[in-house]
């Protein structure tokens, strides 16, 4: 198991904003092995299969689709092994706090995740993305 600094753990466990450790955490390795994709529509692993890159520091996730839109840009906010929360560059939707909407990518397992808007109940998120298969890709 690899030591992580301590003022990672304490960002990491209380889910704060604080600095991003550049470990090698199970969330972005599943989501960097691979294309996503909603199970069917415009964004299906059939229709335009979408990829996710990290940078080498892990403070910015790019997400981009293989045949339509532009790439966006998320800045991470928190790291855990199982999902993350950002907020994407340039994004102009505000809570009705008024604060800027930040978003978590929760990994349900190898082959799954959804997103879930911070200011949702807890337990609400989009429809699942799963992996695409090699032959959709």
């Amino acid at each position: 198991m690899k030591a992580i600094h301590f003022s990672c753990l304490i960002s990491l466990s209380l889910l704060l904003p604080g600095p991003i450790c550049a470990q090698n955490f199970t969330v972005t390795n599943q989501l960097e092995s691979g294309q996503w994709g909603w199970p069917s529509g415009e964004n299906s692993c059939a229709q335009n299969p979408q990829s996710l890159r990290f940078s080498a520091d892990l403070s910015t996730m790019t997400y981009s689709w293989a045949h339509t839109h532009d790439p966006s840009v998320y800045r991470v906010v928190t790291l855990t092994d199982t999902a993350f929360r950002s907020r994407i560059e340039g994004e102009t939707r505000l809570t009705e706090a008024g604060n800027p909407v930040e978003w978590d990518l929760r990994m349900v397992d190898a082959n799954h995740f959804c997103w879930h808007r911070a200011d949702w109940p807890p337990l609400a998120c989009t429809k699942m993305l799963e992996r695409c298969s090699t032959g959709n890709s």
